[in-house]
């Protein structure tokens, strides 16, 4: 972290406010998109994981989980991956092809974000991103929570 005195802080913050309310709004608007489709694409697929009666070909258990898919035999998977494109494109998300998941696309568009929000904030902070990142999870949600709460009322 840069070593400022608090007029410095501010003059820092005030030369970079468009750019950072610009990286603040682009970071909520891809929140509120991962939150809102989240419950949509987790349910379609784990309803079609209830469908298949899918088995954990690794322990013979059955799969109630979306999150254990990868855990089915091939020809299961492949029959799996059908069936949920079928429900993707039922549900209406459009994607560049179907090796895409409109969630995960979401959330790796939420991390760009803030990727890119950390990018800016280090012309007031002097941390990089990746000094934010390597700091741990807890506190990259931590840097991020509390620099969108400062940005947020800019963002109209």
């Amino acid at each position: 972290m840069k070593n400022m005195t608090h007029a410095q802080f501010k003059k820092a913050i005030k030369s970079n406010l468009t750019e950072l309310v610009s990286a603040a709004k682009e970071v909520f608007a891809a929140m509120a998109y991962t939150q809102s489709i989240r419950p949509i694409v987790e349910g379609y697929k784990n309803q079609v994981i209830a469908e298949m009666d899918a088995i954990n070909e690794f322990d013979g258990t059955p799969i109630t989980d979306f999150h254990h898919d990868y855990c089915m035999g091939e020809s299961k998977f492949a029959i799996y991956i059908q069936k949920v494109n079928a429900a993707r494109d039922k549900a209406g998300f459009k994607v560049p092809n179907d090796d895409y998941c409109p969630l995960l696309m979401a959330e790796s568009a939420e991390r760009a974000a803030k990727a890119k929000l950390c990018k800016v904030l280090e012309n007031v902070t002097g941390l990089t991103y990746d000094q934010v990142v390597d700091s741990g999870l807890d506190n990259f949600k931590k840097y991020i929570d509390l620099n969108l709460s400062y940005l947020a009322p800019y963002c109209k």
